[in-house]
C-alpha cells in the first residue's frame, strides 16, 4: 500500500516547475509503484496519480515524458479496479486526440494494453478500447492518429 505522505510528496513534485524535480519524482513514482503488490492499489490513489502522469506525458522535456511513460505498465498492474484502468485508457485516448503527443500517448497505450492479461479486468477494459481505437483510425484528421491506433 501507498504511503499517503510519500505520495502526496511525489506528487506535488511532478508538478515543480524544475524539470529536474518532475524527473526525480516520476522516477520515485515507478520505484513506489513497482513496490505495490499486484492489485493492491485504492482508488483514491490510482486516480490521483492517472491524473499527474496525464499531465507529465505532455511534459516538454523528454525525460519527463519518458519516465512518466514507463509508470504507466505498472499502474496498470497495480490497480485493483476495472474503473480506474478505463479512466487510464481514455486519459491516453485524451492525450492522443492532440496532435503533438500521439506517440507519447500511443506509446503510453500500448503500456496499458501489454498489462491487461495480468488484470481480472481485461475483457471490460478491452470492451471499451477496442471501440475508441476503431473510431481512430476511421475519423482521425491526421495521419500520424490513424497511424497509431491502427498499431495498437
Amino acid at each position: 500500500m501507498f504511503n499517503s505522505f510519500a505520495l502526496n510528496s511525489i506528487l506535488e513534485r511532478l508538478d515543480s516547475r524544475d524539470k529536474d524535480f518532475r524527473f526525480m519524482a516520476a522516477k520515485d513514482l515507478l520505484e513506489q509503484l513497482q513496490s505495490v503488490e499486484d492489485g493492491k492499489l485504492d482508488i483514491d490513489s490510482a486516480n490521483r496519480i492517472r491524473s499527474a502522469l496525464v499531465g507529465r506525458l505532455k511534459d516538454q522535456h523528454g525525460d519527463v515524458s519518458d519516465m512518466a511513460l514507463a509508470c504507466y505498465g505498472p499502474l496498470v498492474a497495480k490497480i485493483g479496479h476495472a474503473v480506474v484502468i478505463n479512466d487510464v485508457c481514455d486519459s491516453a485516448f485524451e492525450v492522443m486526440g492532440s496532435e503533438e503527443h500521439v506517440d507519447v500517448a500511443a506509446a503510453a497505450m500500448k503500456r496499458v494494453l501489454q498489462q491487461l492479461p495480468s488484470t481480472p479486468f481485461a475483457d471490460v477494459v478491452t470492451e471499451r478500447v477496442v471501440p475508441n481505437l476503431l473510431r481512430g483510425t476511421s475519423t482521425s484528421v491526421s495521419a500520424q492518429m490513424q497511424f497509431a491506433c491502427l498499431e495498437l
